[in-house]
């Protein structure tokens, strides 16, 4: 894999009962615990769809048989695979998940775009960031930049680089999007 980093998607909607009931059966014990501990079958879905993504994404990585890897999580529930010296991040919302692997620590975040109210935005943004959103002439462009920085800091505190959203500054980080139908994907990518 050298310096890279791969990230993959996946859309829940082709997932079909058959499909979610094979994998759901290959799951070690914490995973089944998780899975099983959500309240809706799409959201049980889409937690799926994130081990099936990052089971494909070592796999193809390390040319292993992605039927004995197995995913654990970490006390504070990032997930990682026990043996195996890769970092992986995991994300949904809406129809989607997505996962990123890399040699370095990465976090990755997606998020259905919707219409929202910036008010939210001062709750977690330092003043850069505000200005940032702010200087924006346009509704959409606002709305788009607000996505930006919470995509970043959901992927840059999956990444470790702080313990709370506030200290992160998303303007500085080492990070790319992602844009797809009305979705907006942040991989941050740390040292």
């Amino acid at each position: 894999m050298g310096k890279k980093m791969k990230w993959f998607k996946f859309d829940i909607r082709n997932l079909s009962d058959d499909e979610y009931f094979m994998y759901y059966s290959t799951l070690s014990s914490d995973r089944l615990e998780k899975i099983d501990s959500l309240k809706n079958n799409k959201d049980k879905k889409l937690s799926l769809a994130g081990e099936i993504l990052a089971k494909k994404a070592v796999s193809e990585i390390l040319s292993l048989n992605k039927e004995e890897l197995q995913i654990k999580n970490l006390p504070d529930g990032k997930p990682y695979l026990e043996n195996i010296s890769l970092n992986l991040s995991i994300s949904h919302s809406g129809d989607f998940a997505v996962c990123a692997v890399s040699k370095k620590p990465v976090g990755i975040d997606i998020q259905l775009k919707r219409d929202i109210s910036l008010e939210v935005a001062k709750k977690f943004c330092n003043q850069d960031e505000l200005n940032y959103i702010n200087s924006s002439n346009t509704k959409n462009e606002q709305q788009n930049r607000f996505y930006e920085i919470w995509t970043a800091k959901e992927a840059g505190f999956k990444c470790g680089i702080a313990k709370s959203f506030k200290n992160i500054n998303t303007l500085a980080l080492n990070k790319e999007y992602h844009d797809f139908e009305n979705y907006k994907v942040c991989i941050v990518k740390g040292k």
